[in-house]
């Protein structure tokens, strides 16, 4: 791995924790790395696994998301690489479906923006829902449905239209704090 400073550090694992877009120009060209919007993410199977073989990926590397989908994945990718040690193919855990009568149509509405110290900001939980005003929301909307509003007390607070949202659920897959939750008709 290449330092900031553009010295090697030697190593035989790396684990990079980064929490925003991925700076991946480290990696070998054995892996293979989607680009989007200027920005790059490694492609990879849902146990983690990159093109190359020495080689996993989770979390944000792979796509924006909540530090619980990383945890979560890295499970994932931990019990791959153990059926792979045993000689065995790796299982995915899957995922029980949502019953048809369930679904409905929904629009998406953000909670309130975190607190306004950098004492509340510090007591934040990875994964409370809390946004952090990254504008990835606002952005992806194929319809412009997500304004930013500032509000009077220099706080914030993005909010959808209705009348353009089309419930895609964009905003929602991307937001890497978990903000957007689904609001029943």
């Amino acid at each position: 791995m290449i330092d900031a400073a553009g010295q090697l550090i030697p190593a035989q694992t790396v684990i990079i924790s980064i929490g925003d877009v991925p700076a991946l120009k480290f990696l070998p060209d054995t892996v293979e790395v989607l680009t989007v919007g200027g920005a790059g993410w490694i492609k990879c199977d849902a146990a983690g696994r990159t093109s190359d073989p020495k080689i996993s990926a989770i979390g944000d590397v792979e796509r924006p998301g909540l530090a619980t989908n990383a945890l979560g994945a890295g499970k994932k990718t931990a019990d791959a690489i153990l059926a792979g040690f045993k000689g065995e193919e790796w299982q995915d855990f899957g995922q029980q479906l949502i019953p048809q009568a369930s679904l409905t149509s929904a629009h998406y509405t953000p909670d309130p923006c975190p607190g306004s110290s950098e004492t509340a900001e510090a007591e934040r939980c990875m994964s409370c829902g809390t946004c952090r005003d990254c504008h990835l929301c606002e952005t992806i909307c194929p319809t412009q449905a997500i304004s930013r509003e500032k509000l009077e007390d220099k706080s914030y607070r993005y909010v959808s239209d209705p009348n353009k949202c089309i419930a895609c659920g964009f905003c929602c897959d991307t937001c890497p704090c978990g903000i957007w939750v689904m609001q029943p008709l």
